[in-house]
């Protein structure tokens, strides 16, 4: 046993040192990393629902410009314009240009000029800047000025031939959506504007993604808010899913299960990925006469 003196000479034994053993840090460690694996979910879980939050006041910001629009030229303002198509005007653009001076950037909008296309002179420098409206916080991070949201268009063909054929959908008169290459009177929509979506969600761009990993492709359309191929239609067949299966020219979100819509009334609504492809087509189409199908 090991002993000392003290100074007045007497002997002394050395007190045992305390500490943990090595079961001991074993257990605490184990404890530790049990109550991680509790927490780590409920956190990711809590940060997803504040980027979903983010999502939907970037959509509603959206919405409620389109509506401003709307009351102030009492017209739809165009989904796209392109000359090859119907438009009024002369050069390329998308709906997003037409409602900056509704969204808080009307220095940006103010000085568009609308005799060139979206790229080309002092559009191509001017349209360049990012919007924090038109991204969606749970894609990942780009440094382009993108949008990971795109205008409603139509049912396409190849996609409502096939699912009329597989008995997953009835045929309808009339396949198209709320927005157009024209701007249209809001009496267009004769299905009404709170049963008609308006955008969705389709994000990642330029990037292309399947199960929300990259798939290597970079072709992907649309990509730049500013751009007028920032509209699809529904949807590149792909079955009777109506999304999230990929993000080139379809609605793709990066939140687990669903997407995020703005309808006509500029709600925002979430809807699963497992939607009915009836219940589905029925709010993209504007006039179809299919409510409540």
């Amino acid at each position: 046993m090991n002993q000392s003196i003290d100074g007045a000479g007497m002997k002394r034994h050395d007190q045992p040192r305390g500490g943990f053993t090595l079961v001991e840090l074993l257990v605490v460690i184990a404890i530790i990393a049990t109550l991680i694996g509790l927490l780590l979910p409920a956190v990711q879980s809590a940060r997803e629902s504040a980027r979903r939050t983010s999502c939907s006041n970037n959509l509603k910001q959206t919405g409620l410009a389109v509506h401003a629009y709307e009351s102030s030229k009492r017209r739809i303002p165009p989904g796209w314009t392109e000359p090859a198509g119907s438009a009024t005007l002369p050069a390329r653009h998308s709906f997003y240009t037409f409602i900056l001076s509704y969204m808080e950037q009307g220095q940006i909008g103010d000085q568009v000029d609308w005799t060139k296309d979206w790229n080309v002179g002092k559009n191509k420098a001017l349209l360049a800047s990012p919007l924090t409206a038109t991204v969606c916080p749970s894609a990942p991070a780009r440094t382009d000025p993108v949008s990971d949201y795109a205008a409603c268009h139509q049912v396409n063909a190849s996609a409502y031939s096939a699912l009329v054929s597989a008995k997953q959908l009835t045929t309808r008169g009339n396949w198209t959506g709320m927005l157009w290459p024209q701007a249209r009177k809001r009496s267009a929509v004769s299905d009404g504007l709170s049963k008609t979506i308006l955008l969705y969600e389709s994000a990642g761009r330029p990037l292309g993604y399947v199960g929300r990993k990259p798939d290597g492709s970079t072709a992907v359309s649309g990509a730049r808010w500013a751009d007028k191929d920032s509209y699809f239609a529904i949807h590149e067949q792909r079955g009777g899913q109506m999304m999230n299966l990929h993000n080139n020219n379809e609605i793709y979100s990066f939140h687990p299960g669903m997407c995020m819509f703005v309808i006509g009334d500029a709600s925002v609504r979430s809807i699963e990925e497992s939607v009915d492809p009836e219940v589905f087509v029925s709010l993209v189409t504007a006039s179809a006469g299919d409510v409540g199908q």
